[in-house]
């Protein structure tokens, strides 16, 4: 059983307040133009992309 989670009605004190010192999302990464192609894979190179692809944590249809 998991142990039971008490609130309470104590006032939150904030010490300091962080200035936000990352970039806009628009300054992080510059989107590419993509082009579309088909191709013709094997199994085992298949498996290669889609291994490689759940390693970097993005669809293998992108790789």
């Amino acid at each position: 059983m998991r142990k039971k989670i008490r609130y309470t009605n104590e006032r939150v004190i904030i010490e300091e307040r962080v200035v936000d010192f990352l970039p806009p999302t628009s300054a992080l990464a510059k989107r590419e133009l993509i082009t579309k192609v088909t191709l013709e894979l094997t199994p085992s190179s298949l498996a290669f992309f889609k291994k490689q692809a759940k390693r970097e944590h993005v669809p293998y249809q992108r790789m």
